[in-house]
């Protein structure tokens, strides 16, 4: 999403992965924004956490992704989802930290059945 009241500063990201008759992934962000704000223009939190969850949405079903079960608050959200052979649940959880900056936290783990041979 491109936010004029946000300036990327840094963002990290890992994952791991698990071997097994149920591999197992997950994947990590962490994103810091500088909030740019003037008199007259702030930078709503919460309206941005609405519209980031509808992004994330959208783009499952745009990949026919199943959700399952999703969830809200002011500050995250989260989604179980499936599709075919794997179950997987997101979370996304924003901040306004150090009065000017905006983190932005998120996991996805996923449960993949082995392939039958």
């Amino acid at each position: 999403m491109n936010v004029a009241e946000l300036e990327s500063m840094s963002g990290d990201y890992g994952g791991s992965s698990t071997r097994g008759e149920t591999p197992r992934r997950r994947r990590d962000f962490n994103l810091t924004y500088r909030i740019k704000e003037s008199e007259g223009v702030r930078f709503a939190e919460t309206k941005f956490i609405g519209q980031l969850k509808g992004e994330v949405e959208k783009a499952m079903r745009e990949f026919d992704v199943r959700i399952d079960a999703a969830g809200s608050a002011n500050d995250s959200f989260n989604f179980d989802y499936s599709e075919k052979e794997f179950r997987g649940w997101v979370e996304v959880v924003g901040a306004r930290v150090e009065g000017n900056q905006f983190k932005v936290w998120g996991v996805i783990r996923e449960n993949t059945e082995a392939e039958k041979k």
